[in-house]
């Protein structure tokens, strides 16, 4: 906090968090009220490849909870201090790995061990801490997921959850984890579309992306700590890997079918992670759209992004970004409503990956 509040008079210091890990803590932590960062702005490190930022003699803090080989962390910080960027970068983890960790790689992003410094730990202790941290987060409701629109925290009422299990339009799987690690309140579970749910879905998408979409399924995690129940829902779309020719033609056809909104995303100048991660968000956005059919008369809530967590989408698009992300959800989940009721809609292109999953294509693939 002292590095925080000593940043320079009428600057605002950017706070990066280095990975998914980190992430899902600093949501865990600020929901229990256990963390503050005044006026700073917390982001992903997946911001960065947004190019959005001006971080020319900026004060960034980058923050992660583990120093295992350190090349992530160096990555970032050569990134923040280059000749075009030249921010004021300051780097703090909580652990390094004793046995795995490159010295020069700890003394290139300034880290030294001291009484206030990281702590040395074992490869065992780090491979048990994360997963304490796996175990803790899952029992506080925070989805272990990354760059996927996550549903905040809804109530359900008695039944509901069977109900929804029962749906003849989904294979359904129980992957709630051990009671050991998951507490005895918690349950969670994967809903796959049956095929023929799953060609309607991508025969409804803009483009061709339905014939790149390479994974669809829906993880919901329902609870009852007390005597209500309550459920957050993950659309898990995501498209198989691709040229950056192909990724661009594909985000160019979702834009003209989210055409005319006040607010646009001006993605063509983003690293192609960060389109593919956009093209990523945009079919989980109509998977959850589909699914919503069930859901909505159990939530008593439309679909909307009033039931996103925003600060979710602001942590993985920034502040820049963050009413555009939010605007183009409303319009994609309009614009699939419009598809499925149009019987003309047009049908797919034949599929370019196997349904296998996997590719020998070199294209871009979000991390």
């Amino acid at each position: 906090m002292g590095l925080v509040e000593g940043r320079n008079e009428g600057e605002r210091m950017l706070i990066v968090l280095v990975s998914r890990r980190m992430t899902c803590i600093y949501d865990m932590l600020r929901a229990d009220g256990l963390v503050d960062f005044g006026e700073a702005e917390v982001v992903s490190d997946r911001v960065l490849e947004l190019n959005s930022l001006d971080l020319k003699g900026r004060s960034v803090l980058l923050l992660d909870d583990a120093f295992i080989l350190g090349s992530t962390l160096t990555d970032l910080y050569d990134k923040l201090t280059d000749a075009d960027h030249q921010a004021n970068v300051t780097a703090i983890v909580a652990c390094v790995d004793e046995e795995r960790y490159n010295p020069n790689l700890l003394h290139r992003v300034g880290i030294e061990f001291s009484d206030s410094g990281p702590e040395l730990c074992t490869t065992k202790e780090l491979e048990e801490f994360g997963r304490d941290i796996a175990g803790c987060l899952y029992r506080a409701g925070v989805p272990y997921f990354s760059d996927f629109p996550v549903v905040r925290k809804l109530a359900l009422p008695d039944g509901a959850v069977d109900m929804l299990l029962q749906s003849d339009r989904w294979y359904v799987a129980d992957v709630t984890p051990v009671t050991a690690f998951a507490g005895s309140h918690r349950r969670a579970y994967s809903l796959i579309p049956r095929e023929g749910v799953a060609d309607s879905i991508r025969s409804q998408l803009a483009g061709s992306v339905g014939s790149i979409a390479e994974l669809l399924k829906v993880r919901v995690y329902v609870a009852q700590p007390d005597e209500d129940w309550t459920i957050r829902i993950v659309p898990i779309g995501v498209p198989g890997p691709m040229m950056l020719k192909r990724l661009d033609r594909e985000l160019e056809s979702v834009s003209e079918s989210l055409a005319g909104g006040e607010a646009q995303l001006n993605w063509r100048d983003w690293e192609a992670t960060a389109k593919h991660r956009l093209l990523q968000m945009y079919l989980s956005t109509v998977l959850l759209a589909d699914i919503w059919k069930e859901v909505e008369p159990l939530v008593g809530q439309p679909l909307d992004q009033g039931v996103l967590e925003r600060t979710h989408v602001e942590m993985y698009f920034g502040e820049r970004y963050r009413d555009a992300v939010l605007w183009a959800f409303d319009a994609a989940v309009a614009a699939y409503r419009v598809a499925a009721d149009n019987p003309e809609w047009p049908g797919l292109d034949p599929p370019i990956i196997p349904t296998s999953g996997l590719s020998d294509d070199p294209g871009v693939r979000s991390r």
